[in-house]
Formats: structure tokens, C-alpha cells, sequence
């Protein structure tokens, strides 16, 4: 089974492989993504903002990248 941050990976490196012709020449594209892993549910909104932030964190270190944030079951324990 794939891991989610695999599959991110696998994604990111086949768009940058990509060029579009248009009118104005080669366009080249890139992608940054940010990956929660959780080991249990956890609040969907907690994960999205994880991965929200992750995201972030690959577009501010240099684009083009996967980031990872990781929910330590601990944190959010009832």
C-alpha cells in the first residue's frame, strides 16, 4: 500500500515533468504539497490545517516540494 506522502511525491514529480505549448512558448509546471499523517481519527479540521500548513511550509522553503506534519495521537487525546 502506498503512503499518501508516495503518492504526493509520485504527483509532484510527474507535473514538473510537464510542458504545455501555448502562443507564448513552453509552459513548465510545479506543485507543492503538504501531507497530515494521522495513525488515528482525529478532527478532519485539525488534519486539513496540518496539511494546510505543510503545504505552506513546501512553498516558503523553495517550492516544487513535499512537506510533511505528523498528529501525535497524545496532543489530542480526550
Amino acid at each position: 500500500m502506498e503512503h499518501a506522502v508516495d503518492v504526493a511525491e509520485r504527483i509532484r514529480q510527474q507535473t514538473e515533468q510537464l510542458s504545455i505549448e501555448s502562443d507564448k512558448g513552453k509552459i513548465t509546471l510545479t506543485a507543492s504539497f503538504g501531507v497530515c499523517s494521522v495513525k488515528e481519527y482525529h478532527d478532519i479540521e485539525v488534519a486539513i490545517s496540518k496539511a494546510d500548513q505543510a503545504m505552506f511550509q513546501a512553498k516558503s522553503t523553495g517550492r516544487n516540494l513535499v512537506r510533511t506534519s505528523q498528529i501525535i495521537i497524545s496532543e489530542f487525546a480526550s
